[in-house]
Formats: C-alpha cells, sequence, structure tokens
C-alpha cells in the first residue's frame, strides 16, 4: 500500500511528455521515497515517452537520497530514449548539480516553456 501524499509532487502526461513538479523544500529520504512512487510508474507506463521535464522551482535542499531519485529518474528517461530536462533550480542546487555531473543525465532550461521545448525535440 502506498503512503505516497499525492500533494509531494504533481505530474502530468501529455503528447508524450512527462512533468512533474515537485513541491517541497527539501528532498530527502522520506520525500524521494513517495516522489518515486509516482513518477517511476509514470515513467515506464507513458506509452511512446519522448522527454521528461523535472520542475525544481519550489525545491531549497536535496540531500543524497534526494540527489539518488532525480539521478534515476532521469536515467529511467534516458534508458526509454527520452530527453530528460529540469529547470527551476535555485543557484546552490544547480552548484550540486554540475558538481555532481547531473547533466549526463538531465539538459537544463532556464524556464517551463524552454524545457517543455527542449523535451518535445
Amino acid at each position: 500500500m502506498s503512503r505516497a501524499r499525492p500533494d509531494i509532487v504533481t505530474h502530468q502526461t501529455r503528447g508524450g511528455v512527462v512533468t512533474a513538479a515537485i513541491n517541497r523544500s527539501t528532498v530527502g529520504q522520506i520525500e524521494a521515497v513517495e516522489i518515486a512512487e509516482q513518477l517511476v510508474p509514470l515513467i515506464g507506463e507513458a506509452g511512446s515517452l519522448r522527454g521528461f521535464v523535472l520542475d525544481l522551482r519550489e525545491v531549497e535542499y536535496v540531500n543524497s537520497s534526494g540527489l539518488g531519485l532525480i539521478i534515476d529518474l532521469g536515467n529511467r528517461a534516458k534508458e526509454r530514449g527520452a530527453t530528460a530536462v529540469a529547470f527551476g533550480l535555485r543557484a546552490e542546487i544547480k552548484a550540486l548539480f554540475e558538481l555532481m555531473k547531473i547533466g549526463r543525465f538531465y539538459q537544463f532550461a532556464p524556464d517551463a516553456d524552454a524545457a517543455m521545448k527542449i523535451a518535445r525535440g
């Protein structure tokens, strides 16, 4: 039985693009599990997945569990032949992503419109 809070992440799938917004300031171990419960099946079940867009505008802190989740989601999308795009990164989060070479899994966009354009190809 899932214990995920539906408000922790909002998502939709349209035109082969899964968009997901994390609605928490902190992404730690508990949040990572709950987000994974909602998003991993979406990435796996999306028919002809073209893109995965991750909105991180609300996120202020990511620990190692959250970082692992974000990498895993991008990797799953990439394995399906989709483009993973993240946007809304605060300067500290972007610096962490650059340090951890998250660019291997995601492209980065300045805003939602640019992210969707990249994800759609």
